[in-house]
């Protein structure tokens, strides 16, 4: 008798098909949503100091290099936002680049971010320091100014004569054109502000502006926090390098001729999914402005090393974040303290111009409704652009200050190809994670609802009654999951005459209902060797038996999926239980995925138990 395939020892082990094999007059499941398994960044990409920077990095805080890679290159366009341009031949690039890496709660976002950023905030600091007594200098000058001018606009309406106040006039005059403007001392790197702080702030600073947080902040007050309407001009235009010029009633207006804002944002999939102003974001291409990121949870597998193995990859990352920092820092210069000059333009070489446009004709023939990357259009017909960028932040890095005395090479734009090609497939997990439409949650929810409860049949007032969703939306979610073939309307007799028609009725598919029977029976024999479940308080629900047969061991790390531990199951507390010879089951990247599905559904079902 021929083995078991992986994936039917998967299905013996679970009871529910994950490739399903259809019951006889059944046709096969079709997954509710599908997000695409993202790959791991081409580090052969980054000059060598910087991929040994992300790997350390990665090491120590223990995530997915996926974490660390992009925002590091977004941490290189700081130091050449404002500074230059990039010319490709048909356009000019800015040296802006935004990221967005989508992470859930617990994934050490916040130590990856000050990882990456330290570099940006000890030079900002120092040169801080540096610039404060001038500055200073420069308010003590402007208050003495103001102070003269007012006491000589008193003098030119209320001296007794008139040669004094003629002559008070004319120094006003004079005093008022040659006033400078107040200048201030601002930080670079900001984590939470309005739109119209942005300008501000940017106004202050030469038009630069960094947004770097692991909170999500920016999105809600973009998107509405303080006002009605999602206002974001500034900020795209801060991507684009157009001038921004503003005039509010009651105060003078802002200009800023060269804006350059870079964005580093790290945050959960939830925070955009529930923007009440996210279509609106999409529609008018800003979140298309994001290199976005989808790294692979490591939650589960962060087992701590040994003090010496630690130590030892902290002191690699010590010496990596050195060099890394340094070379930052040099590509930096100076903080100016006054306005600069206008960006000044990279040329890219006749050999990057035609790696380019070889990259950008197969990019843009994928965007039809025939094409691969149609849902995500708005993101890919940027994506020539975002390449660019990614070339010229190479180049930055390489040759620091001196940057703009060469070509950006062939080789760079080759490398920059390549991560955009990687940049594709985490556009089409994160947009989909994004865009995950609320039917398609409350669906699973009812799928969730059905296999806990192990119902067979149930009418659509049984499914409102027990999670609480209107009528019209639990129809819909019901039709949806019938059109996956998960469930299945039943033929009723139509019935003449007064009164209300009858609930329809919905037939679970048979490889849902029954086999989840067979998990039940396995979890209660393996709950009967455990002598904590016959002691005071250590009972386990019955209709909770299937869910804690879902962690079992043999979806250990290795596998590639998530094992979560029992939430239902004590700890023994008299003798251990019997170690039990477990198949290993290796999971094919489709299968990965579904299991991620199907825990997720089982993670958000706390409370789904039917009404007694």
């Amino acid at each position: 008798m021929p083995s078991p395939t992986h994936s039917e020892n998967l299905e013996n082990r679970l009871g529910i098909p994950l490739r399903s094999r259809a019951p006889s007059g059944w046709p096969s499941l079709e997954p509710l949503e599908i997000v695409p398994i993202t790959s791991t960044f081409p580090l052969e990409c980054l000059p060598d100091s910087l991929r040994e920077f992300v790997v350390a990095a990665a090491e120590v805080v223990d995530v997915d290099v996926n974490y660390v890679a992009v925002p590091a290159i977004v941490a290189i366009s700081i130091a050449a936002a404002g500074r230059f341009t990039y010319d490709v031949g048909t356009h000019v690039e800015q040296a802006v680049l935004w990221c967005l890496v989508l992470g859930e709660t617990g994934e050490r976002k916040s130590p990856v971010l000050q990882a990456v950023m330290r570099p940006i905030e000890e030079w900002d600091k120092s040169e801080i320091e540096k610039l404060a007594p001038a500055f200073r200098a420069s308010a003590a000058r402007s208050c003495i100014e103001k102070d003269r001018l007012k006491a000589l606009q008193s003098q030119a309406t209320s001296a007794k004569h008139p040669e004094d106040r003629e002559r008070a006039r004319k120094e006003a005059e004079a005093l008022a054109a040659n006033q400078g403007e107040t200048l201030h001392l601002v930080p670079l790197i900001l984590q939470d502000l309005t739109t119209e702080a942005a300008i501000q702030h940017m106004g202050r600073n030469h038009g630069r502006l960094v947004v770097a947080s692991a909170e999500g902040g920016l999105f809600l007050n973009i998107s509405g926090r303080y006002s009605d309407a999602p206002n974001v001009d500034a900020f795209c235009q801060g991507y684009s390098g157009e001038s921004i010029i503003t005039n509010r009633v009651g105060r003078p207006p802002d200009v800023v001729p060269h804006p350059a804002v870079v964005i580093a944002q790290i945050i959960q999939p939830a925070v955009l999914r529930e923007l009440k102003a996210k279509q609106h974001l999409r529609q008018i291409g800003f979140l298309a402005r994001f290199l976005c990121v989808v790294p692979t949870s490591r939650l589960g597998r962060r087992l701590l090393p040994d003090p010496e193995v630690q130590d030892a990859r902290r002191e690699r990352l010590q010496n990596a974040a050195t060099e890394y920092g340094s070379v930052l820092k040099e590509a930096l210069g100076q903080k100016p303290f006054e306005a600069p000059p206008p960006p000044t333009t990279i040329l890219c070489s006749s050999e990057a111009r035609a790696v380019w446009r070889r990259f950008s004709d197969a990019v843009e023939v994928r965007l039809p409704k025939t094409g691969d990357l149609y849902d995500v259009r708005d993101w890919a017909a940027k994506l020539p652009g975002h390449v660019v960028r990614i070339a010229g932040a190479l180049h930055v890095y390489e040759l620091g200050s001196a940057a703009f005395m060469y070509e950006i090479s062939g080789e760079n734009m080759r490398r920059a190809v390549t991560i955009g090609e990687y940049l594709i497939g985490h556009a089409l997990a994160a947009f989909a994670l994004i865009e995950s439409e609320q039917l398609t949650l409350l669906a699973e929810r009812i799928v969730a609802w059905i296999l806990r409860n192990r119902i067979e049949r149930f009418s659509t007032k049984r499914c409102q009654q027990n999670l609480r969703v209107k009528s019209e939306v639990i129809t819909a979610a019901l039709e949806k999951l019938a059109d996956h073939n998960f469930i299945r309307k039943v033929e009723q007799e139509q019935r003449d005459g007064p009164g209300r028609k009858p609930s329809a009725e919905w037939m679970v598919r048979p490889d849902l209902a029954v086999r989840l029977e067979r998990i039940g029976e396995e979890s209660a024999s393996l709950n009967s060797r455990n002598p904590a479940l016959h002691q005071p308080g250590g009972g386990t629900r019955p209709e909770t038996a299937s869910l804690n047969s879902l962690n079992a061991p043999a979806l250990s790390a290795g596998d590639g999926s998530r094992r979560r531990p029992s939430r239902e199951l004590p700890a023994p507390q008299s003798e251990p239980l019997p170690d039990v010879e477990e198949p290993r089951v290796e999971l094919d990247a489709e299968e990965q995925q579904r299991l991620r599905r199907l825990e997720s559904a089982f993670d958000d079902v706390e409370g789904l138990e039917e009404s007694p």
